[in-house]
């Protein structure tokens, strides 16, 4: 078991790590963990916010008297926290509340939604014409890879029907209105 030096209580997900043997283990919920070892094995005892402890494995079974009838080991590890915890502080930027004041009142409030929709709307209206320009050698580059990067989803079987596609079927629908399909 693995407990706290200070406070007696149990450190749960504490790092023991068997050195001799690079194999390693985390305590339970509960702060006990269970492990293979040899004697003369050293064990480390770690754990973020406390020192690491080490504790080597007696070779002789009388030493310290850890261990049990069935001559299984049993010892309550303790480790000493080396975090301080200092109360939290607060830092504000202001002398006094005089000047919290004048930097409120002199805060420049962001756009609401509705304001930022219209300067997006004005943008774009701007914008109307550039995009009757011919494409220009990169646009036609990256046009041409889409197209042949698109031929793979259908590789080696017959392209796919757009009887289901709704963009198709709404041009269709476009069309027949714009009476794209009347005889002249």
């Amino acid at each position: 078991m693995v407990i706290s030096e200070d406070s007696l209580k149990y450190l749960p997900y504490t790092h023991v790590i068997n050195k001799t043997q690079n194999q390693g283990t985390m305590t339970n919920p509960a702060g006990f963990f269970s492990c293979v070892v040899e004697k003369g094995d050293s064990i480390i005892f770690s754990r973020i916010g406390y020192r690491s402890a080490l504790f080597i494995i007696p070779l002789d079974n009388d030493s310290l008297n850890i261990y049990n009838n069935k001559g299984e080991l049993s010892i309550v590890q303790t480790l000493k926290s080396d975090t301080i915890l200092l109360p939290v502080a607060v830092i504000y930027p202001w002398l006094n509340k005089m000047f919290f004041k004048e930097a409120f009142i002199k805060t420049v409030i962001p756009m609401d939604d509705y304001e930022r929709a219209k300067h997006n709307l004005a943008v774009i209206l701007s914008d109307v014409g550039y995009d009757v320009l011919p494409m220009d050698g990169m646009e036609n580059q990256k046009y041409y890879l889409q197209s042949e990067a698109g031929k793979w989803y259908t590789a080696g079987q017959y392209p796919t029907i757009n009887l289901l596609n709704p963009m198709a079927w709404a041009k269709f629908i476009q069309a027949i209105r714009n009476g794209d399909f009347r005889r002249k």
